[in-house]
C-alpha cells in the first residue's frame, strides 16, 4: 500500500512523502513547484489577517474610590481618595512585594470609623493593581506588620463606564461583612 503526502513551504518548493507501508521505511523527495515560485501573494494574504484587538487601560497619577461596608447589624461607606506612591524607598519595598504591580497607591480613606464608631477604619491604606490577561483589574493590598509589609489580593475588579466595580467578603473581629467597591483612575 502507498500513501502519498504533499506538504508545501514558503519558499516555494514541495516536499512529496512516499509512504510504502505506513510502519516502515519514508522515502523524501523535493522538487521545485515553478506555479509557487512567487509566495509574494501568499505572505501578503497572511500579513493581512486581522489582528486581535486589545482593550488599553490607562491608570492615571490618582486612586478615587469608595466601598460600601455591610455588616449583617450595621454599614457604612468609606470614601477613598490617594495618589501613586512616591517615596522612593516605599514604592521599591511595595513594588518588590508585588512586582507584577502596575501601579502602587496610598490611599487615604474616610470616615475614621463605621456603624456608629464600633468599627475603626485605618486611615492610610497601599493599595497595588494588577491588570490581568482577562482585562480585569486585581486589586492589592498591602499591610504593614511588625517584619514589614505583606501583600494579599483584596478583589478582582471589572472596567464597567471608565471606572472599576468589585466585590469581596472578609471578617472583622470575627463579623463576617462584604464590600462592594468602586475605583476610579483620574491624572488631575
Amino acid at each position: 500500500m502507498y500513501t502519498f503526502l504533499l506538504a508545501c513551504n514558503t519558499s516555494g518548493s514541495t516536499t512529496i512523502w512516499l509512504e510504502k507501508n505506513l510502519d516502515t521505511a519514508n522515502e523524501e523527495r523535493t522538487e521545485d513547484n515553478p506555479f509557487l515560485d512567487d509566495t509574494s501573494e501568499i505572505e501578503e494574504e497572511l500579513s493581512e489577517e486581522p489582528e486581535e484587538e486589545t482593550e488599553e487601560f490607562a491608570f492615571g497619577e490618582y486612586w478615587v474610590g469608595s466601598r460600601n461596608v455591610f455588616f449583617d447589624t450595621c454599614e457604612g461607606r468609606l470614601e477613598e481618595v490617594g495618589i501613586r506612591v512616591i517615596d522612593p524607598n516605599l514604592r521599591e519595598e511595595l513594588e518588590t512585594l508585588c512586582s507584577a504591580c502596575i501601579a502602587v497607591y496610598q490611599v487615604v480613606v474616610t470616615p475614621p470609623f463605621i456603624c456608629g464608631n464600633q468599627v475603626p477604619i485605618a486611615p492610610t491604606v497601599w493599595r497595588g493593581i494588577i491588570l490581568r490577561s482577562d482585562n480585569s483589574l486585581g486589586v492589592y493590598s498591602f499591610s504593614n506588620t511588625s517584619q514589614g509589609y505583606e501583600v494579599r489580593e483584596l478583589a478582582i475588579a471589572q472596567e464597567y463606564s471608565g471606572h472599576w466595580v468589585y466585590q469581596y467578603d472578609a471578617t472583622f473581629q470575627s463579623f463576617a461583612y462584604s464590600v462592594e467597591g468602586m475605583i476610579f483612575f483620574s491624572d488631575e
